[in-house]
């Protein structure tokens, strides 16, 4: 059989025209473009939540050194409670002492007081 020339030609055309709607149809023209807009997108998401992140950590270095100065002062609003305590033990003590002296002693008549 004996092959003509122009139906190579025409085959040939055919052939790049199939070819051409095959890659059409898998290579999602606008679903490239739409896909790649959204990549983008996350990315400024991405970019974003970082920042926050970063933020966020700043701000809980700055809560931590907050915490710290308040278990300081906590520490030594204990120590003033724990000296006042044993200032009242002792002032509460040398009142009982004073009362049983007091009821030792014979009852004195208090001087009068002079009004002026």
């Amino acid at each position: 059989m004996a092959q003509n020339p122009d139906n190579k030609v025409s085959l040939g055309c055919g052939t790049l025209i199939l070819i051409a709607v095959i890659v059409a149809i898998f290579s999602g023209g606008n679903k490239t473009r739409d896909l790649s807009s959204e990549v983008s997108n996350l990315r400024d998401q991405v970019r974003a939540l970082e920042s926050q992140v970063r933020i966020a950590a700043h701000d809980a270095r700055d809560t931590e050194k907050e915490t710290e100065e308040l278990k300081k002062t906590v520490a030594t609003l204990n120590q003033t409670v724990l000296s006042l305590r044993e200032s009242i033990n002792g002032q509460t003590q040398l009142i009982r002492e004073l009362k049983v002296e007091a009821e030792k002693a014979p009852a004195k008549p208090l001087p009068p007081v002079e009004k002026e």
